[in-house]
């Protein structure tokens, strides 16, 4: 394969992670090779992301003490995580195996879906928790008094529909009149919806990767500077008149943040700016071996969200054996019963 054939390839399975910027001289859709190389690695690792938040997942519904406010955020990106990781892999599986000819129309739209609209949301669920930790630390009075469990899942809503709003549109377009044969690849034709895709690159994908990294610092310098004015936590003084600083686990949705944000510039940013020099550099000679890199780098971070979640909160480790062994208990306990009841 020709250098200018594999970054067409390139081009093409970056557009299954994020919508890349279309260079406005060229408004032809991409026409990499039908026939794409299957990444196992890729594949095995989106596979292990989605055993780990669905453990992670499993085990935080089941453990009332870790339904908090905070918290119902790093379950939406562990939803979406599975959800994304189920279709996707899946139907990525079945295209490599038989060919998208053989997902059809309805299929192809099925995995169009996963990655234009559940992918993105992992964004802005990330970029979530950002502006949540913007407003405990810059409105702190605020954040104590209208911040509950409603305010979270009426806020991830929010996000869905923020979403669904600018991707749903491009993809009904894109299946009613602009879809491009099948033989040639389930993929969106960008060419023909290049303002709409210009609109959503921005929105919804460039604005919370770059939110992140912009907004982080200005949190950071606020929570140190709320550390060295706080005064030493009295045992007297309870713990709601105490600063937001001070108070029992406060630092612990910031930790997560810190975590979160150094995971997404080391997974996220090598493939975003692999995207940017080969749309509007195409002739670039770029290493094949960086573009497997930072794509399962991209598919890792699904790996460590809910893995940062669990090393945050311990207990949830003393929660997982106790969980399985209830369960099984349980288990025990019903075919003891149903072998009672065969005897009576």
């Amino acid at each position: 394969m020709s250098e200018m054939d594999w970054n067409a390839t390139v081009t093409h399975n970056l557009s299954a992670f994020l919508i890349p910027h279309i260079n406005h001289s060229d408004p032809r859709p991409f026409s990499p090779p039908v026939n794409v190389s299957f990444d196992a690695g890729a594949t095995s690792t989106g596979i292990l992301a989605v055993a780990f938040n669905g453990l992670a997942l499993l085990v935080t519904l089941n453990k009332a003490s870790l339904w908090t406010p905070f918290n119902l955020y790093i379950v939406a990106i562990m939803c979406s995580n599975v959800a994304f990781g189920c279709l996707d892999r899946v139907l990525d599986i079945v295209a490599h195996a038989y060919g998208s000819v053989w997902l059809g129309p309805s299929l192809c739209t099925l995995r169009l879906y996963s990655l234009y609209v559940i992918s993105p949301l992992i964004y802005n669920f990330h970029w979530l928790i950002t502006l949540n930790r913007a407003w405990a630390l810059f409105v702190p009075i605020s954040y104590r008094a209208r911040h509950n469990r409603k305010t979270a899942v009426l806020l991830c809503g929010a996000v869905m529909v923020y979403v669904h709003s600018f991707m749903l549109p491009l993809l009904i377009r894109d299946r009613l009149f602009y879809r491009l044969p099948l033989e040639d690849g389930c993929r969106l034709n960008n060419g023909r919806q290049l303002a709409l895709v210009e609109l959503t690159s921005i929105l919804i994908y460039d604005v919370p990767k770059v939110g992140i990294v912009v907004v982080f610092p200005f949190l950071l310098w606020k929570m140190l500077s709320r550390r060295r004015a706080s005064p030493v936590a009295n045992p007297a003084v309870p713990a709601h008149a105490r600063p937001e600083g001070r108070q029992e686990g406060s630092q612990r949705p910031f930790i997560l943040l810190t975590f979160y944000t150094g995971s997404t510039l080391v997974c996220w940013w090598p493939i975003m700016c692999y995207s940017v020099i080969l749309t509007y550099s195409p002739n670039t000679k770029l290493d094949p071996t960086l573009y497997r890199l930072s794509s399962t780098l991209y598919i890792i971070q699904a790996f460590l969200d809910p893995l940062i979640f669990c090393l945050a909160l311990g207990n949830i480790w003393k929660c997982s054996p106790q969980l399985f062994k209830t369960r099984a208990n349980n288990q025990v306990s019903n075919s003891g019963q149903k072998s009672r009841r065969r005897q009576s």
